[in-house]
C-alpha cells in the first residue's frame, strides 16, 4: 500500500511539474540590421526597440544591430534629427532608411 501512495505520489508530482512548466520555446530568431539615411549613409547609435520586448541596442559604428526572438513583431527606430519609424518584421535580415525631420 505505501508503495502505491509513493508511485501515484512521484506521477501526480511528474504530471503537474510538466504542466505548470510547460514546453519551453528554445528556438531563436535572430534580427539582423542595418539603419542608413537617405543617401545611404550608416546612423551609428540609432535606438532599436521591438515592440513587445523590453530589450533595445543601438545600432555600432557600421549601422548595424542585431536582436534575438525578434520574428513577428514591429521594430522602432529612433535618432536625433530622424523621423522615428516603425518597420513591420518581414525577414531575418532588414535594411531600415530614416528620413531627416
Amino acid at each position: 500500500m505505501k508503495n502505491i501512495i509513493i508511485t501515484a505520489a512521484i506521477f501526480l508530482t511528474t504530471t503537474l511539474s510538466a504542466f505548470a512548466g510547460g514546453e519551453k520555446n528554445t528556438s531563436t530568431s535572430i534580427l539582423k540590421g542595418t539603419v542608413v539615411d537617405n543617401n545611404n549613409e550608416v546612423i551609428a547609435g540609432a535606438l532599436i526597440s521591438i515592440e513587445g520586448m523590453e530589450e533595445k541596442v543601438y545600432t555600432d559604428l557600421d549601422g548595424n544591430f542585431v536582436i534575438s526572438n525578434a520574428t513577428g513583431k514591429a521594430v522602432n527606430v529612433s535618432f536625433v534629427s530622424y523621423e522615428d519609424k516603425i518597420v513591420e518584421i518581414n525577414s531575418t535580415e532588414m535594411t531600415i532608411v530614416l528620413d531627416e525631420k
